[in-house]
């Protein structure tokens, strides 16, 4: 058996092939850095909204500088006054959001709301801060009310890439 590459004795290779060599050489690329995770929660929210308007229903605090999956859900309770309620619920990142609209009465009293929105907050410098928000905000359309949630949860996992294209 022949030693040195493809059968050639190292010391008979040239400098370019030697430099191709070397260039092929690559370290394995290095770990990705683990996924951090933001969640917060709010067990029972009730405020009164006018029509079309959404209020804050949780707030999450998160580094900038990072490209963030985020995900929200919520458990709408019955209307108060047993009528038709159309609720509107966006959960917010940035410029980036989602949108989900419910319709309820006392007939379908109960409903959930499952939100995702994916966003990239950008690096701040100077006066601005290095925390950005990510917001649920909920309220109902065309009559306003009292509206009334329980388990709420917003939770946003950082990711180390992040691509986002429309479906095909």
């Amino acid at each position: 058996m022949r030693g040195g590459v493809y059968g050639r004795p190292m010391s008979r290779l040239t400098p370019t092939t030697l430099a191709v060599l070397a260039a092929l050489a690559v370290a394995p690329p290095a770990a990705a850095a683990p996924p951090d995770g933001y969640s917060t929660f709010k067990d029972q929210f009730s405020a009164p909204t006018g029509p079309n308007q959404l209020v804050p229903v949780a707030t999450l605090p998160v580094p900038t500088g990072v490209e963030y999956a985020v995900f929200a859900k919520a458990f709408l309770q019955p209307p108060s006054d047993g009528l038709n309620q159309t609720v509107q619920c966006d959960l917010v990142a940035g410029s980036d959001f989602d949108r989900t609209v419910v319709s309820r009465d006392a007939a379908t009293a109960f409903a959930g709301v499952a939100l995702n929105v994916v966003h990239r907050f950008g690096i701040t410098v100077g006066r601005f801060s290095r925390t950005r928000a990510i917001q649920l905000r909920c309220g109902i359309l065309y009559t306003g009310g009292r509206l009334d949630m329980s388990f709420v949860k917003i939770t946003a996992i950082s990711l180390n890439s992040l691509s986002n294209v429309p479906a095909r």
